[in-house]
């Protein structure tokens, strides 16, 4: 075990930086908001939201057909792509830091774990958050998780990003059981135009990217993209070097087009390549590409067809030693129409996905079959009735798979909206969802060869989630909101490794997390804003009589009870903008060679100033994780790394 560096005065640095952090902040806003005497700036030629505007922005996500975040019956929050630009966030995982019902981790350079409510494993991926862009589903059936080192955006393009921190396996199915998060991209037409950045720092070797739009005939608009990232890698608890440098380029496209029917039909792609530094062995490769194509058919004003297809390939290995090549094609239909007089919306719809996977084993490890051919079919329904018009809605779901694993399980929710007044919604959820075998629980064998150490699960169902949740959303006066959710998630199967010799994958861990999320934002005025959001997640689990699970029951605790953030926005004279945002994650519990122990407690402010010019020119600094010279975040203590404070300069010019 490595022993955590030292820190002198340890709760002086921890209680007093902190607290002068936080005063500072919330005065600048204040100070930013008060008096005219600071609206000396010309007007942004970027876009921004009032809170009520935001309240008004319709998400998709919660029950595939728009409705007002403001009424959603659900724990959801939206990033928009201005906050996105303020944060400063150079990769999609910074960007999501910015949803405070997020649990975000940095284990290296370019690999972090990302989820909510819970259960997340130790230095492992989330495998119950699912994660879409535009629609189109990112995770990796391998490991049942996202490789966020090879998903990424061109973060100006980004439109929304829709955060539901609770199950929504009625409307996307498995894998969606403690959240989903929707990427959702702007139309070609809102991207007209150029765009280019560049950047470097200390940690930020170099950044770059550039975007041209423009039209195509009478009735259609396209853009195109490149971007390229250098970081530099982390460092050991030691101050050795971790030696895990992160290399990623992608290129794309968009077109967007209004047909002779008066339908609409998107055509997107991505390509990307990108390498990692190893330690032990040479640099590892990824690189891949998608395809994806959408389109929306009006039937009549009152019911619409959207029918959308992507594929999907991507390669992942280092030479000589673990390769993974995965293949994917999904087609999805859904219909949506309006009945009783607008009363009642239905939506429903059908798909199916191919996922063909090879796999390039190890001397050590194996997974038997090394090729394999995953099918999932699905059909869902959501129903939704308003039982006093205006006021009070109900709605019903449920989705149905079939997949080579598990074989079929369904996954029902029912959702009650009240508002009680305008922009005062209470909800309340009851739903279930399942997390689905993936290949890493089924098919891993070590050594590949007899006699076995570990031998697959065979046995290895579906883990099931029975969630219930209570929540309130509105305004408690002018300027401000206020959400909070409380929920119980009951689970039931969850992995573990049973022994004796070999060991397999079993569903021998039954449990209950419960907790409360809380966001609170404050617009001073139309020049500053303050948000506040704070999570808090309590767990108790138990394995069943017979379970002799090797790690007993201690890897689906990687979760911290308690995390905050602050965030303040502010315009300052002369074009001048200056955000900050302060997180604070208590200690988190981490399990290596079958002993927990735990990461420690950390608070670090990130901050950006920046200079927008009425031409087109922006130049910004950006400094991250400033309080400490470096920190670790999550990760067993055997296989740590520490993020280090960075800082770096960025210039963007619109045109």
């Amino acid at each position: 075990m490595i022993a955590s560096r030292s820190r002198p005065h340890r709760w002086s640095s921890r209680l007093f930086r902190p607290g002068v952090v936080v005063l500072g902040l919330v005065m600048g806003a204040s100070l930013a908001g008060a008096g005219s005497t600071l609206r000396a700036a010309g007007p942004s030629i970027l876009k921004k939201l009032t809170l009520e505007e935001l309240m008004q922005v319709e998400v998709v996500s919660v029950s595939r057909h728009a409705e007002k975040l403001s009424e959603a019956a659900s724990g959801i929050q939206v990033i928009t792509g201005e906050e996105i630009r303020r944060a400063g966030a150079a990769t999609l995982p910074q960007a999501l830091r910015l949803a405070s019902n997020l649990h975000a981790h940095q284990l290296s350079t370019s690999y972090w774990n990302i989820g909510a409510r819970g259960t997340n494993t130790t230095g492992g991926t989330s495998n119950k958050l699912l994660v879409m862009i535009d629609g189109r589903t990112v995770y990796s059936p391998l490991v049942t998780g996202t490789y966020w080192d090879q998903r990424d955006v061109f973060l100006p393009d980004i439109d929304r990003i829709e955060v539901i921190s609770g199950p929504g396996g009625s409307t996307w199915g498995a894998n969606a059981v403690n959240g989903v998060i929707n990427i959702l991209t702007k139309s070609a037409a809102e991207t007209q135009g150029g765009l280019i950045y560049m950047g470097a720092g200390l940690e930020e070797r170099a950044l770059a990217g550039l975007r041209y739009g423009g039209t195509l005939g009478s009735s259609g608009h396209y853009r195109v993209y490149a971007k390229h990232l250098d970081y530099d890698g982390r460092i050991r608890p030691n101050g050795d070097d971790a030696q895990n440098r992160w290399v990623f380029s992608q290129t794309g496209f968009r077109t967007d087009s209004r047909l002779f029917d008066r339908s609409d039909l998107t055509l997107s792609g991505d390509f990307y390549h990108g390498w990692i530094e190893q330690r032990t062995s040479a640099r590892g490769e990824f690189n891949g590409g998608d395809l994806q194509a959408r389109w929306t058919l009006p039937v009549s004003p009152d019911s619409k067809v959207i029918a959308q297809a992507f594929y999907d390939s991507a390669r992942r290995g280092a030479p000589t030693t673990f390769a993974d090549r995965l293949d994917m094609v999904d087609i999805d239909v859904q219909h949506e129409t309006l009945l009783g007089g607008g009363r009642q919306r239905l939506v429903w719809g059908v798909g199916h996905r191919v996922s063909d996977d090879e796999v390039r084993n190890l001397p050590t490890q194996a997974f038997i079959p090394a090729k394999f051919i995953h099918r999932l079919s699905t059909a869902f329904v959501h129903d939704e009735f308003d039982l006093v018009p205006g006021r009070l809605r109900l709605a019903l779901g449920i989705k149905y798979e079939h997949n080579n694993y598990s074989g079929s399980d369904h996954q029902p929710s029912a959702r009650l909206a009240w508002l009680i007044a305008p922009q005062q919604t209470i909800w309340t959820a009851v739903s279930r969802a399942v997390r689905t075998p993936s290949r890493v629980d089924r098919d891993l064998y070590i050594p590949p060869q007899p006699p076995f150490v570990a031998a697959g699960g065979a046995r290895f169902g579906s883990e099931t989630l029975h969630a219930y949740e209570l929540g309130w959303r509105g305004r408690l006066f002018a300027g401000t909101s206020v959400s909070l959710t409380g929920y119980v998630h009951d689970y039931e199967g969850l992995r573990t490794l049973e022994q004796p010799v070999p060991l397999s994958f079993r569903n021998g861990l039954d449990g209950r997390t419960y907790g409360a999320e809380f966001s609170f934002r404050h617009q001073v005025s139309e020049r500053a804003n303050w948000s506040l959001g704070y999570i808090l997640l309590k767990k108790d689990f138990e394995l069943k009589p017979w379970s002799r699970d090797l790690n007993g029951g201690k890897v689906e605790a990687a979760d911290p009870e308690h995390q905050a953030h602050l965030r303040v926005s502010c315009d300052l004279p002369g074009n001048w903008e200056f955000d900050g945002g302060l997180r604070y994650v208590s200690p988190l519990p981490t399990l290596a060679a079958r002993v927990q122990t735990n990461v420690p407690a950390y608070t670090e402010l990130d901050a950006r100033i920046g200079w927008v010019s009425e031409r087109g020119w922006e130049i910004s600094v950006i400094g991250t994780s400033l309080l400490d010279k470096a920190h670790a975040e999550t990760g067993p203590a055997n296989n740590r790394r520490e993020i280090e404070r960075s800082v770096h300069a960025r210039i963007t010019w619109r045109f």
